[in-house]
């Protein structure tokens, strides 16, 4: 067995899952998931105060399940010493442009830091302070983000996307690690910025006029149940053949996202959305390395400066006493004035481009991570992916059962599963600052055919889904219900999915749909039921498919069927006599 390391190793390389790919042990490891579900609507009432601390915009995200082997597949190619995603085009990451599109996050603003105290009298008093009573001590969580919730008026003043994005950074950065278990987080970015990016690879959307952009897939697995059984392996090799034209590199300009829908104070921030910049939450510190993905931001791509070193700041936890303040901490305080100085790091177009620079860039990533890019060969040829969903979407089968039961609620069902460091150069040789810095694009031709762009047009009538709170502990629990539109006969942009569209017929009761098509039944009854993940409050894994409170189940179909058959002889053999 591999030595063991400690949890702060997560920049050494050689601890990174893809060394471990072919071993039988690691080569078909899930994560488990911690996707938190929503709790339930808020009270009218505060919905003036969620407006002015900037967290109203995402209070409205309902719930996006998670697809557990997409969310693994992209871990493997996270590299916490880039803090980018290899893929055969290059290097992409998720910046602060999408956590503002995404999540409706404010991105301007002081960094999210302070103080953190360890003892149990000092989050007890901070809780009677604001809402007058206290948790008990097994009930406690980390009390850290407290103090800056104090004062409404001066909540909107921090970037809490910036603080929102170094946590989901962290996360991919320890669950990159081969002998991590689990991981936590943000995931709704991470899915999101997925399928904005890559929409061949996403779940059909059922509300694409939606802000924040989350909501385009609220409930998705409703009206793709087919999506949520899909595999590691199936996404590992699509990443792997991967080609120029299927990634999205500007996602948001107006030909894909209506402007119309993007309230202003969101467009009011993205002057920042480009800069390369440390990315600050307490004990946490990220790099938000845009230099490494400028087309993402509609630039020319070179040659990227040398990796960031966080050095110790990279990898801190607050296990143990930790009684201190991270402005001030040796360790931390450089990097909190760095992000102080954002407006120094912001991108901007390189005055005399090199010739052909985007190739000299191919040619060095080719040449420095390209034993990074192809997993599937390093897998090997006995890919047991394909033997059962066990170690993926498994336990969501319990619900393809032909029984006419009567079905919970989703939400009901959600719950029960529940030294010395230097500063970099504000004007690298890569990008030296010009009058042409960095805005939100609004015209742009499209890196892929306008026929795969089904996410972004209106192919469902849009839901009506309540408010909901992932961030403030709020949301709704008006049930979403939404009809299919018309639908073409084959579904452009698929990848690897049966091109046919399987019927359905919806449940109004429990807001589902069950799918009449023999194939797809087949495909759902392999998976294996696996129910290690159960832990109230949090949807550690994929909730399995509801059973229909419709009566009209495929064996009600069957059985109509054969007697209209019996009927027809009956008719046939009268006629001849």
């Amino acid at each position: 067995m591999p030595k063991k390391y400690k949890v702060k190793d997560v920049d050494r390389s050689e601890l990174h899952i893809i060394h471990y790919l072919n071993d039988p042990d690691y080569k078909l490891r899930i994560l488990t998931c911690n996707h938190p579900v929503p709790p339930n609507r808020y009270n009218d009432r505060v919905e003036e105060h969620l407006r002015v601390t900037g967290f109203y915009h995402v209070s409205q995200i309902g719930i996006v399940q998670c697809q557990k082997a997409l969310v693994n597949a992209l871990v493997e190619r996270w590299h916490p010493d880039t803090h980018t995603f290899h893929l055969p085009i290059g290097e992409c990451s998720v910046t602060l442009e999408d956590v503002a599109l995404i999540l409706g996050l404010p991105t301007d603003g002081l960094p999210v830091t302070g103080m953190t105290m360890s003892s149990f009298e000092a989050i007890e008093a901070e809780c009677l302070l604001q809402f007058g009573v206290a948790p008990r001590k097994e009930d406690c969580v980390h009390w850290k983000f407290l103090p800056l919730l104090r004062d409404f008026v001066s909540i909107g003043q921090y970037s809490w996307g910036s603080a929102c994005l170094a946590h989901l950074y962290r996360a991919l950065c320890r669950a990159s690690r081969y002998n991590c278990k689990e991981i936590d987080g943000p995931l709704t970015l991470l899915l999101g910025w997925a399928w904005i990016r890559l929409p061949y690879l996403s779940p059909l959307p059922r509300e694409p006029r939606s802000f924040p952009l989350a909501n385009r897939w609220r409930n998705w697995e409703r009206g793709d149940r087919r999506y949520r059984y899909l595999k590691l392996d199936h996404f590992r090799k699509a990443f792997d053949e991967l080609q120029e034209g299927q990634f999205v590199w500007v996602a948001y300009a107006v030909d894909r996202v209506d402007p119309n829908i993007i309230p202003p104070e969101i467009y009011m921030q993205s002057v920042v959305w480009s800069a390369t910049v440390s990315l600050v939450s307490f004990e946490c510190i990220e790099w938000h390395a845009t230099n490494r993905v400028r087309r993402q931001f509609g630039f020319v791509q070179g040659v990227p400066t040398q990796e960031q070193n966080l050095d110790k700041a990279h990898g801190e936890v607050l296990t143990g006493p930790k009684n201190l303040n991270w402005v001030t901490a040796p360790s931390h305080s450089i990097w909190v004035m760095h992000w102080t100085n954002m407006y120094h790091y912001i991108l901007s177009e390189l005055p005399i481009p090199s010739q052909h620079p985007l190739d000299s860039y191919m040619n060095w990533y080719r040449s420095k991570f390209g034993n990074r890019l192809s997993l599937s060969n390093l897998v090997g040829e006995d890919n047991v992916g394909n033997e059962d969903m066990g170690a993926g979407n498994d336990d969501m089968d319990e619900g393809n059962q032909d029984t006419d039961e009567g079905s919970q609620d989703m939400d009901e069902d959600n719950e029960e599963h529940e030294p010395h460091i230097s500063l970099p150069n504000p004007l690298p040789q890569e990008q030296p600052q010009s009058s042409n810095p960095f805005v939100p694009q609004t015209q742009f031709t499209p890196s892929f055919p306008m026929q795969q762009q089904y996410w972004g047009m209106s192919q469902f009538e849009t839901g009506e889904g309540g408010s909901f709170s992932q961030l403030l502990g709020f949301m709704a629990t008006d049930a979403a219900q939404s009809q299919y539109g018309h639908q073409p006969e084959f579904m452009p942009g698929r990848y690897s999915l049966d091109a046919r569209y399987p019927g359905h017929t919806s449940s109004v009761a429990s807001g589902g749909f069950v799918s009449i098509d023999d194939s797809s039944r087949s495909e759902m009854e392999c998976a294996a039921d696996t129910p290690e993940d159960n832990v109230k409050g949090y949807n550690l894994r994929i909730d399995p498919p509801r059973r229909s409170a419709n009566r009209f189940t495929p064996s009600v179909f069957k059985k109509a069927a054969k007697k209209c058959k019996n009927f027809v002889k009956d008719v046939k053999w009268a006629m001849r006599k």
